[in-house]
C-alpha cells in the first residue's frame, strides 16, 4: 500500500476543478520526493504544453514480462472520480485483457456515483490549471 504523504492530513492552500495543491515546507517537500524515489514502476504524462505530470498513488498492473505499467487506476474519494491510466502502443492481446478489467471498474464506478476520467486528460487539464496560474502569481 503506498504511504500517504503528510500533507495531505492538512487542507490544501489551493484548490480548482483539476487541481488540489499545497504549498510544502522543506520536511513535507523531502518526504514527497523519498516516496516518488522509492515509487519503482512510476507513470510520467508528457502534456501538450510541455508540463509533465507524475501519476502517484495509484494501483498498477505490472507487465511480467516487461515490468512496464499495462494499467492503473486511482479512486478518488474527495470528488467522486476514477482515474485511470493504460500505456500508449499497448499491444493488441494485452489491451483486450486491461479493457475486461477497465470495464469492471467503469461498472463499479458508475453502480457508486462515481465519474471516470483519463489519466492524461486528468493531466492536461492539471497542466492547463497550472500554467494559468503560473501566469497569474508571476
Amino acid at each position: 500500500m503506498e504511504k500517504e504523504p503528510e500533507y495531505r492530513n492538512r487542507e490544501p492552500d489551493l484548490e480548482t476543478e483539476s487541481i488540489r495543491a499545497w504549498v510544502s515546507n522543506k520536511k513535507e517537500a523531502k518526504e514527497v520526493e523519498n516516496i516518488a524515489k522509492e515509487e519503482k514502476h512510476k507513470i510520467v504524462i508528457h502534456c501538450s504544453n510541455n508540463f509533465q505530470m507524475r501519476l502517484m498513488g495509484f494501483t498498477k498492473f505490472i507487465d511480467k514480462e516487461t515490468e512496464e505499467v499495462i494499467f492503473a487506476y486511482k479512486f478518488k474519494k474527495e470528488n467522486k472520480t476514477v482515474i485511470y491510466y493504460t500505456p500508449d502502443n499497448l499491444e493488441v492481446t494485452k489491451q483486450a485483457k486491461v479493457n475486461i478489467f477497465l470495464e469492471k471498474i467503469k461498472q463499479i464506478a458508475q453502480s457508486s456515483g462515481f465519474e471516470m476520467m483519463d489519466g492524461r486528460e486528468f493531466a492536461e487539464r492539471s497542466a492547463d490549471e497550472a500554467r494559468k496560474l503560473r501566469k497569474m502569481y508571476k
